[in-house]
């Protein structure tokens, strides 16, 4: 049990927050965007190739693109579960378990949005066991959209 708990404080997911203004994220060879209701989904990984045991950078970021309040959710607490995971296939590899919250309205302003940032470590969930060199998807999703980039580990 201690060493579950060791390794879930080793999964690095943190949400940098909602801000008015949108800073530009630093531009990435593997992204992929979706929008809907004017609000924009939007995912990079640090590469699109790794290294077995490497560490993959992820940012998953929604911007509010029209010039009114849009709701997003329960976004501060991003709800019972994480916005991003791993598949392969049709199997989820990495997915956070949800947890449970009070559900929460969240409305995102005009030309504003919010950021999860998470470093993969290349693990399963939950028994932390090494994935094996293939080609994985990174999914992040919200509001029933989704948006994904697929990345391959050698």
């Amino acid at each position: 049990m201690f060493k579950n708990i060791i390794l879930i404080l080793s999964i690095f997911l943190f949400f940098t927050g909602c801000e008015p203004r949108c800073e530009p994220l630093q531009e990435a060879l593997n992204h992929a965007f979706a929008e809907k209701d004017g609000l924009e989904y939007y995912i990079q990984t640090d590469n699109d190739t790794y290294g077995f045991g490497g560490t993959v950078n992820i940012t998953y970021r929604i911007t509010n693109k029209s010039s009114s309040f849009k709701l997003v959710g329960d976004w501060p607490n991003l709800g019972a579960a994480c916005p991003i995971f791993i598949r392969q296939s049709d199997k989820d590899i990495f997915r956070l378990p949800p947890t449970p919250y009070e559900i929460t309205k969240y409305y995102l302003a005009p030309q504003a949005c919010c950021d999860a940032m998470m470093q993969w470590e290349m693990n399963t969930w939950p028994d932390f066991k090494p994935v094996e060199p293939g080609v994985y998807t990174v999914v992040g999703k919200i509001n029933g959209v989704s948006v994904s980039v697929n990345i391959e580990i050698q």
